[in-house]
């Protein structure tokens, strides 16, 4: 049975090759990553000293849509920050990413994915699905 609903990958869900492959095979639906999750990935090959050809790559051969970051997401996103400000317990500092990303995701039915759950708002709890429920779905 295939699953017809609109998915938000967070960067960890990206880099999930397993996660990518179940869900070429048994997903009707959107696959789409926000424009900040693009940003890392290609932050994160470029320092590893590659190009983002291949990531491109990746994008395109599984049918990856990336959402923009409008001014809309952002305020989505300040109201986030204003809600529930939570600086790292290490470095005191907001993460931003995190906030943006998640601000990107919309509104259910769309499911966000990720394996750090603790780390985003929780207005829709059910809404927000490790890579490991989803292949269970």
């Amino acid at each position: 049975m295939a699953l017809n609903v609109k998915l938000v990958l967070d960067t960890c869900a990206v880099r999930n090759r397993d996660l990518l492959d179940w869900l070429a095979r048994r997903t009707s639906g959107d696959v789409c990553i926000s424009a900040v999750v693009y940003m890392e990935l290609c932050r994160q090959t470029l320092a590893r000293g590659n190009t983002i050809d291949g990531l491109r790559k990746l994008i395109d051969k599984h049918h990856i849509k990336i959402l923009p970051f409008d001014k809309h997401t952002a305020e989505i996103a300040a109201e986030y920050m204003n809600r529930d400000t939570k600086p790292c317990p290490t470095c005191n500092k907001l993460d931003w990413a995190d906030t943006m990303i998640y601000a990107s995701v919309g509104v259910p039915p769309t499911i966000f994915v990720t394996d750090n759950i603790g780390d985003f708002p929780s207005d829709y709890p059910d809404y927000i699905k490790t890579p490991k429920q989803i292949m269970q779905m």
